[in-house]
């Protein structure tokens, strides 16, 4: 960062960014701790198939739990990037956005706040290097 103060919009996409991420890593070791004690529960049955069942439910959790930290960790680093005006995070950022859209409602609402703050005049501003400067100051 260049010692320019983060717009307010930028600041808010940073912060979705930074929940989005932290929510998806805490709910993909939520949703593999339910899975390893389904199948668990599966092994110790007793019926036949138990193993299978309980190999499927442990290996789809151990699958579940990487997807979804390596997905927390995107979502992370993209916040750092953003906050370090890296255009690449804007990029990113603007892909995660139209890809929460499809969590309806709430992720689409987030979506939508993200994408208006991504192309709005602060957002633009902020990844040129030009927040603070006036309109048609020539970039240094």
């Amino acid at each position: 960062m260049n010692g320019m103060e983060m717009p307010s919009k930028i600041k808010t996409n940073k912060v979705i960014l930074q929940v989005l991420g932290w929510l998806t890593i805490v709910g993909g070791i939520i949703i593999a701790l339910v899975m390893f004690l389904i199948g668990a529960g599966a092994g110790m049955s007793g019926e036949e198939g138990a193993a299978a069942g309980a190999a499927f439910g442990v290996g789809f959790g151990i699958f579940f739990l990487i997807f979804m930290v390596v997905i927390g960790i995107i979502y992370l680093f993209v916040a750092k990037g953003v906050a370090n005006q890296k255009n690449w995070a804007k990029t990113v950022g603007i892909i995660l956005a139209i890809i929460s859209l499809f969590s309806f409602p709430i992720g689409t609402a987030l979506g939508i706040w993200m994408l208006v703050n991504f192309f709005s005049d602060e957002g633009k501003a902020w990844f040129e290097g030009t927040v603070g400067q006036a309109p048609g100051t020539p970039v240094a």
